[in-house]
C-alpha cells in the first residue's frame, strides 16, 4: 500500500533536519477525489501565519475553483454577496464551500470579498 504525504512537508523536513526518530502524523483514509486532496493542501497553506494578502486571495480563488470548477473572480464575488443576503438561495455545494472558507479564515464574507478583489 502506497502512502502519500498530503500536508506537513515543512514539518517533516524540519524533523529530519533535527534528526528526530519519530514524527507525529495523522493517517487519513484514502482520498479519491482530486478536489478533496487539493482542498486539504489549500487549507493547510491558507492557515499559515506568514500569508500575505496576494497569497490569501490566490488561495481563496484556487480553493473555490477546485470545489466549483473554473469560476471567474466576479462569479466568486457574486456568490459571496448572495451568501451574505440569502444563503438558502445558493446550491448546497456552494454553501458548503463558502462555509469551509469561512472556517479557514474566520473572517466575514465582506472581508473575503475585499481580499479576493485583489485580483
Amino acid at each position: 500500500m502506497a502512502i502519500f504525504l498530503i500536508t506537513g512537508e515543512r514539518r517533516l523536513l524540519a524533523a529530519r533536519f533535527l534528526s528526530l526518530a519519530t514524527v507525529p502524523v495523522r493517517v487519513l483514509p484514502m482520498i479519491e477525489k482530486r478536489e478533496d486532496v487539493l482542498s486539504l493542501l489549500l487549507i493547510e497553506n491558507l492557515q499559515r501565519e506568514d500569508l500575505n494578502l496576494i497569497d490569501m486571495a490566490e488561495g481563496l480563488r484556487t480553493f473555490f475553483q477546485a470545489r466549483q470548477g473554473d469560476v471567474a473572480v466576479d462569479e466568486i464575488l457574486n456568490v459571496l454577496q448572495t451568501y451574505d443576503r440569502n444563503r438558502n438561495g445558493l446550491p448546497e455545494d456552494i454553501v458548503f464551500t463558502v462555509n469551509i472558507i469561512d472556517k479557514i479564515y474566520g473572517k466575514t464574507t465582506t472581508s473575503l470579498k475585499k481580499i479576493i478583489c485583489i485580483f
